[in-house]
């Protein structure tokens, strides 16, 4: 009898399986989210007919920030079950070419907004994307250093060096972040959507990114721990 309740009780998923299983569908249901937001606005584009430059800087900045940008921080995430299963360097590779495509999706929605209009950066949204566009260079620079850790690690410690880099990732995607909440109060998109439809929008762009980013600020905790 006695060794059956063992039995049983070893049987029993640990609280950190139980948190990692709840993870696991809480992230599945952001990358639902994160499709949805960025296939409604591509609806909201098409619907209107007129490609013009705030459609293209709308279509492509939020193809860029939202989709590729965020689901490449999702790849390296422990609780993605897309690449669960997936080895450490294939993750690293889906995350580079995720970031690369990002960056060139939003530099060309940038610039077509750029050389449309004649006055730039007065508003909150504007400085907000100017600063994390400004903040991807180092971020990049930085990532692509960070894939040669080791060699460099006579200059610098690698647990350093990828806590350097996570620091400016996440400033970078913060800035971004606040671009796109701001943009959801522009014309463009309030003359097309209801005012929930904006509430609502706003709780998924808040919740998918905030969510996502709890790991990554605790691996940049437990590397400051290590270090220090």
């Amino acid at each position: 009898m006695k060794s059956n309740v063992a039995e049983t009780k070893n049987n029993q998923p640990t609280i950190k399986q139980k948190l990692s299983y709840y993870c696991e569908h809480i992230t599945t249901v952001t990358h639902a989210l994160i499709l949805w937001f960025v296939l409604y606005v591509w609806y909201l584009a098409v619907k209107d007919g007129g490609w013009n430059a705030y459609t293209i800087h709308a279509v492509f900045y939020v193809t860029g920030w939202m989709l590729l940008m965020l689901e490449g921080i999702i790849a390296i995430s422990p609780h993605n079950v897309i690449t669960k299963y997936v080895s450490h360097n294939s993750k690293t590779i889906i995350h580079l070419v995720a970031q690369v495509m990002s960056a060139g999706f939003c530099l060309y929605g940038f610039f077509w907004l750029f050389k449309e209009r004649s006055v730039h950066f007065y508003s909150h949204h504007s400085k907000a994307g100017l600063a994390s566009l400004i903040l991807t260079l180092p971020t990049f620079v930085n990532g692509f250093s960070a894939l040669f850790a080791v060699q460099f690690k006579r200059f610098i410690s690698p647990s350093l060096h990828k806590l350097i880099h996570a620091f400016c990732g996440i400033g970078t995607f913060v800035a971004g972040t606040i671009a796109l909440y701001l943009a959801l109060d522009k014309r463009w998109y309030t003359s097309k959507v209801s005012p929930d439809t904006v509430i609502f929008t706003k709780v998924v762009v808040l919740f998918s990114v905030i969510w996502n980013f709890v790991q990554p600020l605790l691996t940049s905790f437990e590397r400051i721990k290590y270090l220090f």
